[in-house]
């Protein structure tokens, strides 16, 4: 992936109320998104993908 997010001092920076520092912020976001088209997720049909812990507790009830 060529974008990174360093997040210096992330016990500051990060907070229940998300991400203080716009710049970091926005960063994050743009991975969020570079992420999403890189795997494709677009793509997915809708409802064919379900969180891993969802999925793994399916399997444990087989």
């Amino acid at each position: 992936m060529p974008t990174a997010v360093a997040i210096p001092d992330s016990h500051t920076i990060v907070t229940a109320d998300g991400i203080t520092d716009e710049t970091i912020a926005e960063r994050t976001r743009q991975l969020g998104r570079e992420l999403v088209e890189y795997a494709g997720v677009a793509q997915y049909p809708k409802g064919s993908v379900q969180p891993i812990a969802v999925a793994e507790a399916k399997q444990g009830d087989s």
